[in-house]
């Protein structure tokens, strides 16, 4: 087989694995204890984090 084909069908086997590891991750019960965490953002000095973003913005719109 051509180096060609054989990179070709070994990304589309990348690609279709990483799709059906997504919909099995989507279907997967979240445990007990973790529906509702937050992100505990003081101990953490990313600036950049988009988490710590997320979370900021979040609390206030609340008000908090």
């Amino acid at each position: 087989m051509p180096a060609g084909v054989v990179a070709a069908l070994i990304a589309v086997g990348l690609v279709g694995l990483n799709v059906w590891l997504l919909r099995a991750n989507r279907k997967t019960p979240v445990p007990k204890g973790c529906e509702n965490i937050k992100p505990d953002c003081e101990a953490c000095c990313l600036s950049d984090c988009e988490v710590r973003h997320l979370y900021k913005e979040s609390k206030v719109e609340k008000g908090k």
